[in-house]
């Protein structure tokens, strides 16, 4: 690559990171203004997954980051998966046009963009709305026994047991060279070995330049060795740090067995509460509840927040095109943060008659509102019926929460 092509990408990928990153007035109504736009602009891909239960077909259309964070979670999520997953080719071309290309073949169509673009879809199909993404945010307590009163009892007893037999300390630093490090050695093997083809990052350019300029690098140290880091952002103006680039050396499973990358938030959570910091922004997952990372984090009992960028506009809507079991058995075992235009988040989990919700995932956190158990039968023959196609109201089993509620101890 020349020279005058290495500061071109170099600029791009910080156009785009501020893009993504940049919560302002300005930009809200730019994306207002392109949003028609790229309702003609979308990108499409399925995925024919083999289960023990037969083939399931998930077709994902809309802003080209799904084909790499929601069409590739959504396959994770798929149970009873025994054998190679197969993709279309990425297509190009309007939401309306790409997904009647997908409905003659896949049982889910999952489009996402701006909540604007979802009516585009031209699907006549029972459906549900879910946020692009969302954010987990800590609040900081100025007392350190307060803040990991905010931690279940079991994560407690595990952090604790970790740091005696693996001696965790955390440090910060802002030096050049240690990032680079750090993005070669630790965070780049880790994207490789926990997401491989469906890795998404940021290029060592926006690292130096974007993030490590606007914040800092936070090791976990093991005697001399460094075995976990992150690479922050911090906000004064919100008080708030941000995690953006995390890793362990070459990615390598020994350093979660031991505790060092759970030991990071931990470690990090506190050093910000010592420096005065209010907040700690977990960063963004996917609305799926049952993303096992997802899980975890909630033992640190963060609130649940739209993100503080353009992506706060975005949402999914998940249509459900075929009722066959292996569908349900998808929706009942990936229960969701679900999110209508103007309502507030809910944590919403499916069954019928013979497939019980799951039991297993919990929410239970500030920023949800209630929590719902949707029936497929409703949600499926009312549609067939002609009548409301979305979730029906809150049930018995679960009643709303208030900001207070507690995590499991």
């Amino acid at each position: 690559m020349t020279l005058a092509a290495r500061i071109t990408a170099q600029a791009g990928s910080r156009l785009r990171y501020r893009w993504d990153n940049t919560d302002s007035a300005i930009l809200d109504g730019v994306q207002r203004l392109t949003a028609p736009a790229l309702a003609h602009r979308a990108m499409a891909q399925t995925a024919t997954l083999t289960t023990g239960s037969g083939a399931l077909t998930i077709a994902y259309v809309g802003i080209g980051t799904g084909l790499r964070t929601i069409l590739p979670l959504a396959e994770q999520l798929t149970p009873g998966r025994t054998g190679r997953t197969t993709r279309s080719e990425v297509g190009h071309g309007s939401v309306r046009a790409l997904c009647a290309r997908a409905a003659h073949t896949a049982d889910i169509v999952i489009v996402g963009g701006p909540y604007t673009s979802l009516d585009q879809s031209g699907l006549d199909a029972p459906s549900i709305d879910a946020p692009f993404r969302v954010h987990l945010v800590r609040h900081l307590p100025p007392d350190g026994d307060r803040l990991l009163a905010q931690v279940s009892r079991r994560e407690r007893e595990a952090f604790r047991k970790s740091v005696r037999e693996h001696g965790f300390v955390g440090e910060t630093t802002q030096d050049a060279r240690r990032m680079r490090e750090f993005y070669e050695t630790m965070h780049l093997p880790t994207m490789r070995r926990r997401h491989g083809a469906h890795a998404l990052t940021e290029t060592l350019a926006v690292a130096e330049r974007e993030l490590l300029a606007r914040g800092f690098l936070f090791l976990v140290r093991s005697g001399d060795h460094d075995v976990a880091g992150a690479l922050c952002t911090y906000d004064r103006s919100r008080s708030t740090a941000t995690t953006r680039l995390l890793g362990v050396p070459g990615g390598e499973q020994r350093h979660y067995d031991s505790g060092a990358f759970k030991a990071l938030y931990h470690l990090l959570s506190d050093w910000c509460r010592r420096q005065g910091v209010s907040r700690l922004d977990l960063f963004a997952t996917q609305a799926w509840t049952a993303k096992g990372l997802f899980q975890w984090k909630r033992r640190l009992h963060p609130q649940v927040v739209l993100p503080p960028n353009r992506y706060k506009a975005q949402r999914i809507r998940i249509h459900v095109l075929r009722d066959r079991d292996i569908v349900r058995d998808f929706l009942v075992g990936a229960p969701l943060l679900t999110l209508d235009e103007h309502g507030p988040l809910m944590a919403t989990w499916f069954s019928d008659s013979r497939r019980p919700c799951r039991a297993d995932v919990k929410v239970g956190l500030p920023g949800v509102a209630a929590e719902r158990v949707v029936d497929l039968d409703d949600l499926l023959h009312t549609h067939a019926a002609g009548t409301r196609s979305g979730p029906g109201p809150v049930t018995a089993r679960h009643r709303p929460m208030s900001a207070e509620a507690t995590t499991e101890r």
